[in-house]
């Protein structure tokens, strides 16, 4: 099966192939060019993949083989390929990791974009402390890891202990991370003195909950990190007031330089500013 979309910008139509082999199993994946239409299809898809096959063949899905038949995606001035999801390069314990999601029903594990853009943050920080709110079952922890260097630690806290445990067992070898299963206000109120150079708050606490003390921990030049500011499926009826909110208060902030992407799941980067400026 081929999905096609028609791509007006290059006048031609696009048929995006995504092939998945497992045994004699062969699935396929449309990865549209255009991000809210991914937006749109990712959760189904994934959905109708966690529902048709058994958990390994998941492996091969978060590294896709992309065909692209008659087009190369959206094409830059040199003509290199702009497509989001090519050659993305997913750290090796991404695959792992929602393979062991899908056989606990977890389904909250952090996209390849979002993953691909923590990864180039972490990057950045080179011997940064970071800390991470809501392991889950450590997709995001796989990716930050990845954009670390060897000096760089990570603290990454979670609630939930059957989350955390597999977190643990993919990425527990890894000397520069550290798990925490403790509810995250807790941790915060235990380490309110801490500073750090990039927060990924990814959980209620340090996002909807004690704001003010989680952005008092991030460092100067440092990053505060928010997702999931998109609407989703799964947002109880109040959620929507609450994300605008929030939204409200991060840019109505002096201390922070704010920038939206309306892109994945919905991010908000923040960037403390030093007091000189």
């Amino acid at each position: 099966m081929a999905l096609v979309k028609q791509d007006h910008r290059a006048g031609t139509a696009v048929a995006v192939v995504g092939q998945f082999n497992h045994g004699n199993c062969t699935t396929f994946r449309n990865n549209y060019s255009d991000s809210l239409a991914a937006r749109t299809l990712e959760r189904p898809i994934l959905r109708c993949l966690v529902s048709l096959l058994d958990p390994p063949a998941l492996v091969s899905f978060f590294e896709p083989q992309l065909q692209i038949e008659g087009y190369g995606g959206i094409l830059g001035p040199s003509g290199g390929n702009m497509e989001e999801l090519v050659n993305i390069k997913p750290p090796p314990a991404v695959g792992k990791i929602w393979a062991a999601s899908a056989e606990l029903g977890f389904d909250m594990a952090c996209d390849a974009l979002t993953g691909s853009l923590l990864r180039s943050l972490a990057a950045s920080k080179p011997g940064g402390r970071f800390l991470e709110l809501g392991t889950g079952t450590g997709a995001s922890t796989a990716w930050l890891l990845a954009g670390m260097n060897e000096n760089a630690q990570l603290i990454t806290v979670e609630l939930e202990p059957n989350y955390s445990r597999v977190a643990q067992k993919i990425l527990g070898q890894d000397p520069r991370v550290t798990f925490v299963i403790e509810n995250g206000t807790t941790f915060l109120y235990e380490h309110q003195h801490e500073t750090f150079d990039l927060i990924f708050a990814d959980t209620w606490p340090g996002k909807y909950w004690h704001l003010e003390p989680t952005l008092a921990m991030v460092k100067p030049g440092g990053f505060y990190l928010i997702d999931d500011m998109l609407p989703q499926e799964n947002w109880p009826e109040d959620h929507a007031p609450m994300v605008a909110a929030l939204i409200e208060a991060l840019e109505a902030r002096e201390d922070f330089a704010i920038t939206k992407l309306n892109w994945a799941s919905g991010w908000l980067i923040c960037t403390r500013r030093s007091a000189h400026n």
